[in-house]
């Protein structure tokens, strides 16, 4: 993909699921909230954290400065609440792009584009993740199915303003500065996608494990190299990284910012590979965010010390 590369990239986290407002971070490309807010205050003390993640990315290339919303967290409510305390408007934002259709990346999705208020506001999806999930579950008493909170609708999303932009492959936005990719291909053994998922197609569970709707946002910074933002890496963090650089022909990744989907016990066999395979990759930057899980960030600090970035609400990246 024909790639423009940006002069800069700033990026915004407005949900997750910490809160860490007033410890700062000493590095240039870093910023807590009370490093970078205008009106500083205790009100920052009040940013809430919530089960989700909702990132504002802004690409500048010479006086061209182009937004782009990536995900929507679990609800408007908290959107709304952290914009009003970061003093951020959505009034500029140009599309909004869904990274995969879970409820914790989609839950503010119509609040969003309420609040921009037009009857064109690009959505950028894949068409799986526009479909009813559900997680297996072994029991003791057997095989259960149980449904995954539902995301906006077809129909919902254009009644309130949203223009369907519905495509597997990747597309290029913000006037060619940021690539957002297709289905990511899974080249490790170790990298599973989401164990027990069903999707609900033409009337029948089907298998839904790889969550193919999983997709990153991807920038190619002058001097740097590649950004790297992701939702929820279902597809793997390792699996992203390395389509990042196919898909761009840039070997060097710069900067990952997002989940990396290593939460809970049974990810734990999975987190040495990913660390292991992250070293050969070799990025200057690392921002676990949402549901990489404790296990996994405390893993990336060891072995990065001097590219891991504890995240926040409210944290500010400036590459």
């Amino acid at each position: 993909m024909s790639l423009e590369t940006a002069d800069g990239i700033e990026i915004t986290v407005l949900m997750d699921n910490v809160i860490d407002s007033f410890s700062k971070l000493t590095r240039k490309d870093a910023l807590r909230p009370s490093q970078w807010v205008e009106k500083r205050g205790p009100h920052l003390g009040h940013l809430r954290a919530s089960h989700g993640l909702s990132v504002l990315v802004r690409v500048r290339r010479g006086s061209e400065t182009r937004t782009i919303l990536y995900d929507t967290g679990e609800s408007g409510e908290v959107l709304s609440h952290n914009l009003k305390i970061l003093g951020l408007s959505l009034q500029n934002i140009e599309a909004i792009v869904i990274s995969h259709g879970h409820w914790d990346h989609t839950g503010g999705l119509l609040w969003v584009l309420q609040e921009i208020a037009r009857d064109d506001t690009l959505v950028y999806i894949h068409p799986r993740a526009l479909v009813p999930r559900a997680v297996t579950r072994t029991t003791e008493s057997g095989e259960t199915l149980r449904r995954l909170e539902p995301v906006p609708t077809r129909s919902e999303i254009v009644e309130t303003g949203g223009k369907l932009m519905i495509d597997p492959e990747p597309t290029l936005l913000a006037d060619g500065m940021l690539l957002l990719s297709g289905e990511i291909p899974r080249r490790t053994d170790y990298e599973k996608g989401f164990t027990g998922q069903k999707a609900l197609v033409d009337g029948q569970w089907v298998d839904d494990s790889l969550v193919v709707d999983d997709r990153v946002l991807i920038a190619k910074v002058k001097e740097k190299g590649l950004v790297v933002v992701t939702g929820c890496s279902h597809a793997g963090i390792v699996n992203i990284s390395h389509e990042a650089t196919r898909l761009t022909g840039t070997a060097t990744v710069h900067a990952i910012v997002g989940g990396f989907h290593l939460i809970g016990p049974d990810s734990a066999t999975r987190i040495p590979h990913t660390t292991e395979d992250l070293r050969e990759i070799s990025p200057e930057v690392i921002v676990p965010c949402h549901c990489t899980g404790w296990r996994a960030q405390h893993a990336l600090a060891k072995v990065f010390p001097e590219a891991y970035i504890n995240n926040g609400v409210g944290n500010l990246y400036k590459f």
